[in-house]
């Protein structure tokens, strides 16, 4: 979201191996906007009904509107095989 690629505007990352989801939050002024950015590992593809849009074969974009400080995010995968 600005040079440090996020280091400070990201809280609580978590892999669930399970569900198959990467989520955070992300923390903003209240009104900006913003993305994340989440690399896709080989094996894996964005699911059907993940938020974001693929900006590349390894990549997905998440876009944010902070109504608040914090916003909540989750990308799911599904395995290509």
């Amino acid at each position: 979201m600005h040079v440090t690629q996020g280091l400070v505007d990201l809280e609580d990352v978590r892999w669930d191996g399970r569900k198959r989801q990467l989520s955070g939050t992300a923390v903003r002024a209240p009104g900006e906007n913003g993305a994340v950015y989440v690399y896709i590992p080989e094996g894996y593809e964005l699911h059907a009904d993940s938020a974001g849009e693929m900006i590349s074969p390894e990549c997905v974009r998440v876009p944010l509107t902070f109504r608040g400080a914090r916003k909540t995010w989750a990308v799911k995968f599904r395995k290509t095989h």
